[in-house]
């Protein structure tokens, strides 16, 4: 019988360049997805643990404080893989110790940005409001691709990758980089994730699915499918609202969809009809489609990341094999073993 024994190192890097490895955790969580901006990891400690005499975590002088660097590699003894790259973003006061760390994304929460210049803003002066002279002014930025943005909000040594649209005007005045990101995935469902090496990618999620596709056999390898249901399109409820304004400040709705269904809406600005049912329809596909929708549960192998595809097969139901874009994988490791949580979005 073949015998699958978790591994893992865990390497902490401080701001001075020393560096810390451990081989055993009680328990560790992993959160990627296209859904929540940042992907996080989180390690638990049973007790307060010294290292050659100096705390780890707390007092004047801890081994380990916000800001650090960690590297988290994970698999199946012998072989050991990358699995989370980031920073120390926070330590508990209380025991069990927990220690929270970001990917990159921590670094954009503080990098403070504003689009566009002062100088490229233009003022001009609306003639009248309900029929009477106005001295109320209007702010006009500039049109800007999404590369541009980047381009202007990103610090120079963040690679990137991303889709070519363009989101018409765009205003930030002194919020965080990844505020920005926040905003593209709200207004636009633009996702932005870090890769594991560290290349910002921005896109939507149907863009983002990989060349990476995966089995999973419900007989064999899913460990769990008890969240995961088969839907029907037709028993799909769903309406997509895009709303873009022009230069002139009129706006333009676009609907697509069941007219009482539930309803996402996005923004576009300047937007051509076209453009915006070519979008709408991209979005309603996402989710009104017939196959399965919600989550199972696998072992740490084999390893998926989101934007990959799984495909989903079945001997005693062969007629609903399929694959399937991964949105977002939670990834635990600790006494109870080594497993995946993988949470389905759409239909490739």
């Amino acid at each position: 019988i073949l015998m699958l024994i978790p591994v893992c190192k865990i390497t902490f890097i401080k701001q001075n360049g020393d560096s810390y490895t451990l081989d055993f955790v009680t328990q560790i969580e992993i959160e990627e997805s296209f859904l929540c901006l940042t992907n996080t990891f989180k390690i638990t400690f049973p007790r307060a643990l010294d290292f050659k005499g100096q705390n780890l975590f707390h007092g004047s002088t801890p081994v380990f404080q916000r800001g650090d660097q960690v590297k988290v590699e994970l698999g199946y003894f012998p072989k050991l893989r990358p699995i989370f790259i980031g920073w120390v973003a926070n330590i508990s006061a209380k025991i069990p110790i927990e220690i929270t760390c970001e990917d990159d994304m921590f670094l954009l929460k503080n990098q403070v940005v504003s689009y566009p210049d002062a100088a490229n803003i233009q003022t001009v002066h609306i003639s009248k409001k309900n029929g009477k002279p106005s001295k109320r002014t209007k702010v006009i930025s500039p049109q800007i691709t999404l590369k541009q943005l980047l381009d202007h909000i990103l610090p120079a040594d963040i690679e990137y990758e991303a889709i070519d649209i363009n989101l018409g005007m765009f205003r930030a005045t002194k919020v965080s980089a990844a505020k920005v990101l926040e905003v593209l995935k709200d207004k636009y469902g633009l996702y932005a994730t870090f890769d594991l090496d560290r290349k910002l990618i921005v896109g939507f999620q149907s863009n983002a699915a990989s060349t990476n596709v995966v089995e999973f056999q419900f007989e064999y390898n899913i460990i769990d499918d008890s969240n995961l249901e088969y839907q029907r399109a037709e028993d799909v409820s769903m309406k997509v609202v895009v709303i873009s304004i022009d230069l002139s400040d009129v706006k333009t709705e676009i609907e697509v969809g069941d007219p009482d269904g539930a309803q996402r809406t996005y923004h576009m600005f300047n937007a051509k009809q076209a453009d915006m049912l070519e979008f709408a329809n991209k979005m309603l596909a996402e989710v009104k489609y017939t196959g399965y929708v919600g989550s199972f549960t696998t072992f740490g192998e084999p390893y998926v990341r989101p934007g990959d595809v799984a495909k989903l097969t079945s001997t005693k139901l062969p007629e609903r094999n399929g694959n399937y874009i991964i949105a977002s994988v939670k990834r635990t490791f600790g006494i109870a073993g080594y497993r995946q949580e993988i949470e389905l979005n759409s239909i490739e």
